[in-house]
């Protein structure tokens, strides 16, 4: 699964390559992030944590909202059960422990079958190889349902989102780590500005 999506005059070119209706509208919220979502200082950032992760807080914020409005247009026009709900930062518990992805799409807090997607967020300024791969060994654990409290399912995909870069950044911090699982079920999203995305399995990454 590797390929480019573009808005050209309205329409999503290689839209059709994707399977998954909830991947399918993710990517379409994406696509509709503005340029300004994506701009920063180096100057500012240079150093500063708390900015960069502020900057990636601004991001993530605009995404929840686009992502939002296409998940409940299309969850009017589908049954009750299978409506699905976008979370911020709601924990999960596994093994005794909670831990947070930036972002979830499940059937809500008290739904424990419905996991449908975990999403990671990072800016290409401020990534380093622990954090990355702290993120995507979070996403591993998710796609597992081992450890997950009160008998809830493993979740069908996880994404992680790099704003700002490309595979190759990515490609670099993997280097000789025997410690992450190369899971098809991890999709990563390469965006820079406003109608454009890159995407492929962390499998293919390696």
């Amino acid at each position: 699964m590797k390929g480019n999506l573009r808005k050209v005059n309205g329409n999503i070119l290689g839209l059709e390559m994707i399977q998954d209706i909830h991947l399918e509208n993710l990517f379409k919220a994406i696509l509709n992030i503005r340029d300004n979502y994506y701009k920063y200082s180096l100057e500012q950032i240079a150093g500063n944590e708390d900015y960069q992760e502020q900057l990636e807080r601004v991001f993530a914020y605009e995404l929840y909202h686009q992502w939002s409005i296409i998940q409940d247009n299309y969850n009017k026009v589908i049954s009750k059960e299978d409506c699905r709900v976008i979370n911020g930062e709601a924990g999960k518990k596994l093994n005794g422990c909670h831990i947070y992805p930036d972002m979830l799409l499940h059937g809500g807090q008290d739904d424990t079958e419905n996991q449908e997607i975990a999403i990671e967020i990072k800016r290409k300024v401020g990534i380093n190889k622990d954090n990355v791969i702290e993120d995507l060994k979070k996403l591993t654990r998710l796609l597992s349902a081992e450890g997950l409290a009160f008998g809830a399912k493993a979740f069908k995909r996880c994404v992680f989102i790099l704003t700002g870069g490309n595979e190759n950044d990515i490609k670099e911090l993997l280097k000789n780590n025997p410690n992450i699982v190369l899971d098809e079920n991890i999709i990563c999203v390469f965006c820079s500005h406003y109608g454009e995305l890159d995407y492929e399995t962390l499998k293919e990454i390696h």
